[in-house]
Protein backbone atom coordinates (compact mmCIF):
# COMPACT_ATOMS: atom_id res chain seq x y z
CA UNK A 1 0.00 0.00 0.00
CA UNK A 2 1.25 3.46 -0.77
CA UNK A 3 2.77 5.48 2.07
CA UNK A 4 0.79 8.67 1.41
CA UNK A 5 -2.28 9.89 -0.37
CA UNK A 6 -1.32 10.06 -4.03
CA UNK A 7 -3.22 12.09 -6.59
CA UNK A 8 -2.42 9.66 -9.40
CA UNK A 9 -0.67 6.37 -10.16
CA UNK A 10 1.69 6.11 -13.12
CA UNK A 11 2.69 2.74 -14.52
CA UNK A 12 5.97 3.69 -16.21
CA UNK A 13 7.05 0.41 -17.83
CA UNK A 14 9.72 -0.64 -18.70
CA UNK A 15 9.15 -1.98 -22.23
CA UNK A 16 9.10 -5.77 -22.58
CA UNK A 17 8.24 -6.13 -18.88
CA UNK A 18 4.63 -7.29 -18.87
CA UNK A 19 3.07 -3.96 -19.85
CA UNK A 20 0.53 -5.29 -22.34
CA UNK A 21 -0.71 -7.92 -19.87
CA UNK A 22 -1.13 -5.30 -17.14
CA UNK A 23 -2.80 -2.81 -19.49
CA UNK A 24 -5.20 -5.51 -20.66
CA UNK A 25 -6.12 -6.39 -17.07
CA UNK A 26 -6.68 -2.73 -16.17
CA UNK A 27 -8.68 -2.08 -19.35
CA UNK A 28 -11.01 -4.96 -18.56
CA UNK A 29 -11.38 -3.91 -14.92
CA UNK A 30 -10.87 -0.12 -14.92
CA UNK A 31 -12.82 0.77 -11.77
CA UNK A 32 -11.00 -0.46 -8.67
CA UNK A 33 -11.15 0.03 -4.94
CA UNK A 34 -8.10 -0.02 -2.70
CA UNK A 35 -7.81 -1.98 0.49
CA UNK A 36 -8.14 1.31 2.38
CA UNK A 37 -11.33 2.24 0.50
CA UNK A 38 -9.68 4.57 -2.03
CA UNK A 39 -11.30 4.47 -5.47
CA UNK A 40 -9.01 4.07 -8.49
CA UNK A 41 -9.93 4.51 -12.15
CA UNK A 42 -7.87 3.40 -15.14
CA UNK A 43 -7.68 5.96 -17.95
CA UNK A 44 -6.40 6.02 -21.54
CA UNK A 45 -5.58 8.69 -24.11
CA UNK A 46 -7.05 7.62 -27.44
CA UNK A 47 -7.73 9.00 -30.94
CA UNK A 48 -11.23 9.75 -32.17
CA UNK A 49 -12.77 11.56 -35.14
CA UNK A 50 -12.11 14.95 -33.55
CA UNK A 51 -8.57 14.34 -32.38
CA UNK A 52 -7.46 12.83 -29.06
CA UNK A 53 -9.31 12.51 -25.77
CA UNK A 54 -9.08 10.90 -22.36
CA UNK A 55 -11.41 7.97 -21.71
CA UNK A 56 -12.11 6.56 -18.27
CA UNK A 57 -13.77 3.63 -16.59
CA UNK A 58 -15.89 1.36 -18.76
CA UNK A 59 -15.27 3.51 -21.83
CA UNK A 60 -11.67 2.30 -21.67
CA UNK A 61 -12.98 -1.27 -21.79
CA UNK A 62 -15.08 -0.68 -24.89
CA UNK A 63 -12.32 1.25 -26.64
CA UNK A 64 -9.80 -1.48 -25.83
CA UNK A 65 -12.05 -4.22 -27.18
CA UNK A 66 -12.16 -2.55 -30.57
CA UNK A 67 -8.41 -2.72 -31.08
CA UNK A 68 -6.43 -5.81 -32.06
CA UNK A 69 -4.17 -5.08 -29.07
CA UNK A 70 -6.92 -5.52 -26.49
CA UNK A 71 -5.93 -2.65 -24.20
CA UNK A 72 -5.93 1.12 -23.86
CA UNK A 73 -3.01 3.22 -22.65
CA UNK A 74 -1.38 6.64 -22.86
CA UNK A 75 1.14 7.82 -25.43
CA UNK A 76 4.87 8.11 -25.28
CA UNK A 77 5.29 11.92 -25.15
CA UNK A 78 7.99 11.63 -27.82
CA UNK A 79 5.32 10.50 -30.29
CA UNK A 80 2.76 13.13 -29.20
CA UNK A 81 3.63 15.63 -31.88
CA UNK A 82 1.65 18.14 -33.87
CA UNK A 83 -1.69 19.12 -32.38
CA UNK A 84 -1.95 16.19 -29.93
CA UNK A 85 -2.67 17.88 -26.56
CA UNK A 86 -0.70 15.34 -24.54
CA UNK A 87 0.67 17.55 -21.75
CA UNK A 88 -2.55 19.48 -21.25
CA UNK A 89 -4.54 16.27 -20.81
CA UNK A 90 -1.83 14.64 -18.69
CA UNK A 91 -1.72 17.60 -16.31
CA UNK A 92 -5.50 17.66 -15.99
CA UNK A 93 -5.65 13.93 -15.32
CA UNK A 94 -2.98 13.74 -12.62
CA UNK A 95 -4.71 16.58 -10.76
CA UNK A 96 -7.11 13.84 -9.65
CA UNK A 97 -10.22 16.00 -9.49
CA UNK A 98 -12.68 13.34 -10.66
CA UNK A 99 -13.32 11.71 -7.30
CA UNK A 100 -11.07 8.71 -8.01
CA UNK A 101 -7.31 8.34 -8.22
CA UNK A 102 -6.47 8.01 -11.93
CA UNK A 103 -4.13 5.28 -13.18
CA UNK A 104 -2.13 6.15 -16.31
CA UNK A 105 0.11 3.69 -18.14
CA UNK A 106 2.72 3.59 -20.86
CA UNK A 107 5.61 1.16 -21.14
CA UNK A 108 8.10 3.76 -22.41
CA UNK A 109 7.75 6.27 -19.55
CA UNK A 110 10.48 4.79 -17.35
CA UNK A 111 13.17 6.36 -19.55
CA UNK A 112 11.32 9.66 -19.98
CA UNK A 113 11.66 11.26 -16.52
CA UNK A 114 13.43 14.41 -17.85
CA UNK A 115 10.43 15.37 -19.99
CA UNK A 116 7.91 14.50 -17.26
CA UNK A 117 9.58 16.36 -14.40
CA UNK A 118 8.43 19.90 -15.38
CA UNK A 119 4.81 18.71 -15.59
CA UNK A 120 4.55 17.01 -12.19
CA UNK A 121 3.52 19.07 -9.18
CA UNK A 122 1.26 16.51 -7.49
CA UNK A 123 2.19 13.65 -5.13
CA UNK A 124 2.29 10.65 -7.44
CA UNK A 125 3.02 6.96 -7.16
CA UNK A 126 5.22 5.69 -10.03
CA UNK A 127 5.30 1.89 -10.43
CA UNK A 128 7.81 0.14 -12.68
CA UNK A 129 8.78 -3.40 -13.65
CA UNK A 130 12.09 -4.88 -14.78
CA UNK A 131 13.39 -8.16 -16.15
CA UNK A 132 16.96 -9.54 -16.13
CA UNK A 133 19.20 -7.72 -18.60
CA UNK A 134 20.11 -10.60 -20.90
CA UNK A 135 16.47 -11.64 -21.32
CA UNK A 136 15.45 -8.01 -21.80
CA UNK A 137 18.01 -7.36 -24.55
CA UNK A 138 16.97 -10.50 -26.37
CA UNK A 139 13.27 -9.63 -26.20
CA UNK A 140 13.91 -6.01 -27.18
CA UNK A 141 15.92 -7.04 -30.23
CA UNK A 142 13.13 -9.23 -31.60
CA UNK A 143 10.52 -6.58 -30.77
CA UNK A 144 12.28 -3.64 -32.43
CA UNK A 145 15.67 -3.97 -34.12
CA UNK A 146 15.03 -7.06 -36.22
CA UNK A 147 12.29 -5.25 -38.15
CA UNK A 148 14.86 -2.71 -39.30
CA UNK A 149 17.14 -5.53 -40.49
CA UNK A 150 19.77 -4.59 -37.92
CA UNK A 151 22.16 -7.37 -36.79
CA UNK A 152 22.18 -7.80 -33.02
CA UNK A 153 25.80 -6.80 -32.41
CA UNK A 154 25.45 -3.61 -34.45
CA UNK A 155 22.21 -2.72 -32.67
CA UNK A 156 23.41 -3.42 -29.14
CA UNK A 157 26.66 -1.45 -29.55
CA UNK A 158 25.06 1.58 -31.16
CA UNK A 159 23.98 3.02 -27.80
CA UNK A 160 23.09 1.82 -24.28
CA UNK A 161 19.67 0.19 -24.50
CA UNK A 162 19.03 -1.06 -20.98
CA UNK A 163 20.00 1.34 -18.19
CA UNK A 164 17.34 0.66 -15.54
CA UNK A 165 19.29 2.24 -12.70
CA UNK A 166 19.60 5.53 -14.53
CA UNK A 167 15.94 5.41 -15.61
CA UNK A 168 14.72 4.86 -12.06
CA UNK A 169 17.08 7.45 -10.62
CA UNK A 170 15.47 10.09 -12.81
CA UNK A 171 12.02 9.32 -11.38
CA UNK A 172 13.32 9.15 -7.81
CA UNK A 173 14.69 12.70 -8.20
CA UNK A 174 11.31 14.24 -9.09
CA UNK A 175 9.81 15.96 -6.00
CA UNK A 176 6.57 14.36 -4.84
CA UNK A 177 7.10 11.07 -6.69
CA UNK A 178 7.08 7.85 -4.67
CA UNK A 179 8.89 5.20 -6.68
CA UNK A 180 8.14 1.47 -6.41
CA UNK A 181 9.44 -1.28 -8.65
CA UNK A 182 9.03 -5.04 -9.01
CA UNK A 183 10.32 -7.92 -11.06
CA UNK A 184 8.32 -8.55 -14.23
CA UNK A 185 8.01 -12.22 -13.26
CA UNK A 186 6.16 -14.20 -12.21
CA UNK A 187 3.02 -12.03 -12.10
CA UNK A 188 2.97 -8.36 -13.09
CA UNK A 189 -0.73 -7.92 -12.25
CA UNK A 190 -0.38 -9.23 -8.71
CA UNK A 191 2.74 -7.14 -8.10
CA UNK A 192 1.07 -3.98 -9.36
CA UNK A 193 -1.90 -4.59 -7.10
CA UNK A 194 0.35 -4.97 -4.07
CA UNK A 195 2.36 -1.82 -4.81
CA UNK A 196 -0.76 0.30 -5.32
CA UNK A 197 -2.78 -1.34 -2.56
CA UNK A 198 -5.67 -2.69 -4.64
CA UNK A 199 -5.16 -6.43 -4.20
CA UNK A 200 -4.54 -8.88 -7.01
CA UNK A 201 -5.44 -8.22 -10.62
CA UNK A 202 -5.96 -11.06 -13.07
CA UNK A 203 -5.83 -11.34 -16.85
CA UNK A 204 -6.11 -14.13 -19.39
CA UNK A 205 -3.26 -12.52 -21.31
CA UNK A 206 0.09 -14.21 -20.77
CA UNK A 207 3.49 -12.63 -21.34
CA UNK A 208 4.76 -14.67 -24.28
CA UNK A 209 7.33 -13.85 -26.92
CA UNK A 210 6.79 -14.90 -30.51
CA UNK A 211 8.67 -18.07 -31.47
CA UNK A 212 11.48 -17.93 -34.00
CA UNK A 213 9.39 -19.53 -36.76
CA UNK A 214 6.64 -16.90 -36.47
CA UNK A 215 9.20 -14.07 -36.51
CA UNK A 216 10.75 -15.60 -39.61
CA UNK A 217 7.37 -15.85 -41.34
CA UNK A 218 6.59 -12.21 -40.54
CA UNK A 219 10.02 -11.09 -41.76
CA UNK A 220 9.51 -12.90 -45.07
CA UNK A 221 5.94 -11.58 -45.42
CA UNK A 222 6.24 -7.93 -44.43
CA UNK A 223 2.66 -7.05 -45.34
CA UNK A 224 1.74 -8.44 -41.90
CA UNK A 225 4.35 -6.35 -40.10
CA UNK A 226 5.71 -3.66 -42.45
CA UNK A 227 7.63 -1.82 -39.73
CA UNK A 228 8.58 -1.88 -36.07
CA UNK A 229 5.37 -0.15 -34.96
CA UNK A 230 2.87 -2.27 -36.93
CA UNK A 231 2.50 -5.14 -34.47
CA UNK A 232 -1.29 -5.57 -34.67
CA UNK A 233 -1.25 -8.90 -36.49
CA UNK A 234 1.25 -10.33 -34.02
CA UNK A 235 -1.07 -9.38 -31.15
CA UNK A 236 -3.99 -11.12 -32.88
CA UNK A 237 -1.94 -14.28 -33.37
CA UNK A 238 -0.70 -14.26 -29.78
CA UNK A 239 -4.26 -13.87 -28.47
CA UNK A 240 -5.38 -17.24 -29.88
CA UNK A 241 -2.29 -19.36 -30.49
CA UNK A 242 0.00 -21.23 -28.12
CA UNK A 243 3.52 -22.02 -29.30
CA UNK A 244 4.83 -24.33 -26.59
CA UNK A 245 6.27 -26.79 -29.14
CA UNK A 246 8.27 -24.21 -31.09
CA UNK A 247 11.79 -22.92 -30.53
CA UNK A 248 12.14 -19.60 -28.75
CA UNK A 249 14.07 -16.88 -30.50
CA UNK A 250 17.54 -16.12 -29.10
CA UNK A 251 19.86 -13.49 -30.58
CA UNK A 252 22.51 -12.69 -27.94
CA UNK A 253 25.99 -13.91 -28.90
CA UNK A 254 28.37 -14.98 -26.14
CA UNK A 255 30.83 -12.15 -26.75
CA UNK A 256 28.21 -9.59 -25.71
CA UNK A 257 27.58 -11.21 -22.33
CA UNK A 258 30.85 -10.18 -20.64
CA UNK A 259 30.38 -6.57 -21.74
CA UNK A 260 26.82 -6.58 -20.43
CA UNK A 261 27.86 -7.95 -17.03
CA UNK A 262 30.31 -5.06 -16.54
CA UNK A 263 27.78 -2.45 -17.64
CA UNK A 264 25.10 -3.80 -15.30
CA UNK A 265 27.28 -3.57 -12.18
CA UNK A 266 26.81 0.20 -12.13
CA UNK A 267 23.10 -0.06 -12.92
CA UNK A 268 22.40 -2.46 -10.07
CA UNK A 269 24.31 -0.26 -7.64
CA UNK A 270 22.11 2.70 -8.62
CA UNK A 271 18.99 0.57 -8.21
CA UNK A 272 19.99 -0.36 -4.67
CA UNK A 273 20.42 3.32 -3.89
CA UNK A 274 17.18 4.73 -5.35
CA UNK A 275 14.67 1.92 -4.67
CA UNK A 276 13.15 0.82 -1.37
CA UNK A 277 15.28 -2.00 0.01
CA UNK A 278 12.54 -4.60 -0.38
CA UNK A 279 12.01 -3.66 -4.05
CA UNK A 280 15.70 -3.80 -4.89
CA UNK A 281 16.10 -7.17 -3.19
CA UNK A 282 13.06 -8.61 -4.95
CA UNK A 283 14.31 -7.57 -8.38
CA UNK A 284 17.99 -8.39 -7.97
CA UNK A 285 17.29 -11.79 -6.44
CA UNK A 286 15.62 -12.84 -9.69
CA UNK A 287 17.91 -15.29 -11.54
CA UNK A 288 19.83 -13.54 -14.30
CA UNK A 289 20.48 -10.22 -12.58
CA UNK A 290 23.71 -10.64 -10.67
CA UNK A 291 24.86 -13.79 -12.47
CA UNK A 292 24.66 -12.87 -16.14
CA UNK A 293 25.32 -15.97 -18.21
CA UNK A 294 24.24 -16.84 -21.73
CA UNK A 295 24.59 -20.54 -20.86
CA UNK A 296 26.17 -21.06 -24.29
CA UNK A 297 22.82 -20.69 -25.99
CA UNK A 298 23.22 -20.73 -29.77
CA UNK A 299 21.54 -17.97 -31.73
CA UNK A 300 18.28 -19.13 -33.29
CA UNK A 301 17.67 -19.43 -37.01
CA UNK A 302 14.33 -17.89 -38.00
CA UNK A 303 14.12 -19.83 -41.28
CA UNK A 304 14.24 -23.39 -39.92
CA UNK A 305 12.06 -25.41 -42.29
CA UNK A 306 11.50 -28.10 -39.64
CA UNK A 307 9.65 -25.55 -37.48
CA UNK A 308 7.10 -24.54 -40.12
CA UNK A 309 4.80 -27.60 -39.74
CA UNK A 310 4.62 -26.93 -35.98
CA UNK A 311 3.92 -23.24 -36.62
CA UNK A 312 1.13 -24.15 -39.02
CA UNK A 313 -0.39 -26.57 -36.49
CA UNK A 314 -0.37 -23.91 -33.75
CA UNK A 315 -1.99 -21.35 -36.05
CA UNK A 316 -4.66 -23.82 -37.16
CA UNK A 317 -5.47 -24.62 -33.54
CA UNK A 318 -5.68 -20.91 -32.71
CA UNK A 319 -7.96 -20.27 -35.68
CA UNK A 320 -10.23 -23.09 -34.51
CA UNK A 321 -10.43 -21.53 -31.03
CA UNK A 322 -11.28 -18.14 -32.49
CA UNK A 323 -13.93 -19.56 -34.80
CA UNK A 324 -15.54 -21.45 -31.96
CA UNK A 325 -15.67 -18.19 -30.01
CA UNK A 326 -17.83 -16.65 -32.75
CA UNK A 327 -19.92 -19.78 -33.30
CA UNK A 328 -18.26 -20.79 -36.58
CA UNK A 329 -17.72 -24.54 -36.87
CA UNK A 330 -16.03 -24.47 -40.30
CA UNK A 331 -13.03 -26.74 -40.70
CA UNK A 332 -9.91 -24.69 -40.07
CA UNK A 333 -7.36 -27.13 -41.54
CA UNK A 334 -6.04 -26.44 -45.05
CA UNK A 335 -4.15 -28.90 -47.22
CA UNK A 336 -0.67 -28.98 -45.70
CA UNK A 337 2.43 -29.24 -47.92
CA UNK A 338 3.76 -32.37 -46.25
CA UNK A 339 7.24 -33.35 -47.35
CA UNK A 340 7.72 -30.11 -49.26
CA UNK A 341 10.97 -28.23 -48.69
CA UNK A 342 9.89 -25.04 -50.48
CA UNK A 343 9.57 -22.29 -47.85
CA UNK A 344 7.45 -20.18 -50.20
CA UNK A 345 4.82 -22.93 -50.40
CA UNK A 346 4.74 -23.27 -46.62
CA UNK A 347 4.48 -19.49 -46.28
CA UNK A 348 1.53 -19.39 -48.69
CA UNK A 349 -0.33 -22.03 -46.66
CA UNK A 350 0.47 -20.29 -43.37
CA UNK A 351 -0.62 -16.93 -44.83
CA UNK A 352 -4.05 -18.36 -45.67
CA UNK A 353 -4.51 -19.38 -42.03
CA UNK A 354 -3.24 -16.02 -40.74
CA UNK A 355 -5.65 -14.17 -43.05
CA UNK A 356 -8.53 -16.28 -41.79
CA UNK A 357 -7.50 -15.65 -38.19
CA UNK A 358 -7.37 -11.88 -38.75
CA UNK A 359 -10.90 -11.94 -40.16
CA UNK A 360 -12.26 -14.18 -37.39
CA UNK A 361 -10.62 -12.05 -34.70
CA UNK A 362 -12.11 -8.89 -36.18
CA UNK A 363 -15.56 -10.48 -36.03
CA UNK A 364 -14.91 -11.59 -32.43
CA UNK A 365 -13.98 -8.05 -31.44
CA UNK A 366 -17.03 -6.59 -33.18
CA UNK A 367 -19.29 -8.97 -31.24
CA UNK A 368 -17.74 -7.87 -27.94
CA UNK A 369 -18.70 -4.23 -28.51
CA UNK A 370 -21.99 -2.86 -27.16
CA UNK A 371 -24.53 -1.87 -29.78
CA UNK A 372 -24.12 1.84 -29.07
CA UNK A 373 -20.38 1.62 -29.79
CA UNK A 374 -20.83 -0.47 -32.92
CA UNK A 375 -22.91 2.35 -34.34
CA UNK A 376 -20.35 4.94 -33.26
CA UNK A 377 -17.18 3.30 -34.57
CA UNK A 378 -15.34 2.78 -37.79
CA UNK A 379 -13.02 -0.20 -38.07
CA UNK A 380 -10.13 -0.41 -40.49
CA UNK A 381 -10.61 -3.48 -42.74
CA UNK A 382 -7.56 -5.09 -41.17
CA UNK A 383 -8.60 -4.05 -37.67
CA UNK A 384 -5.36 -2.13 -37.15
CA UNK A 385 -6.89 1.13 -35.94
CA UNK A 386 -10.05 2.23 -34.23
CA UNK A 387 -11.86 5.52 -34.59
CA UNK A 388 -14.53 5.86 -31.89
CA UNK A 389 -16.64 8.97 -32.08
CA UNK A 390 -16.51 11.11 -28.92
CA UNK A 391 -19.24 9.50 -26.82
CA UNK A 392 -18.96 8.59 -23.17
CA UNK A 393 -20.31 5.31 -21.88
CA UNK A 394 -20.79 4.98 -18.16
Amino acid sequence: MSEQRHRAVLHIGAPKCGSSALQTALSERPNLRGQDGTRYRYTAFVPDLKGWRVVRGRTVTWSARITPFGYGSWLDPKTAQGDIPFWARFTEEIAGTGGAVPILSNESWMSRSPVFAPHISQPLLAVGFLRPPLDWLNAAYWQWAVWGNSPFERWVRRRPHYTPGQWLSGWADIPGVTLRCSSASPDVMASFGRKVGIGNLTSEVQNASSPAALIGFLLRNRRYRPNVHAAAVEFVIQRWCRFTALKKAWAVPDDVVAELAIAMERETEIMRHVLPEEDAEEILSTPGWTEIDAAQRPCTAVDDLDELPKLLDALIEGLAWCRRAIGDTADARPDTPEGNDDVAIWDATIADVVDALISADLEWRRRRMPLILKAACRLHPQGERFMPRPIQIS
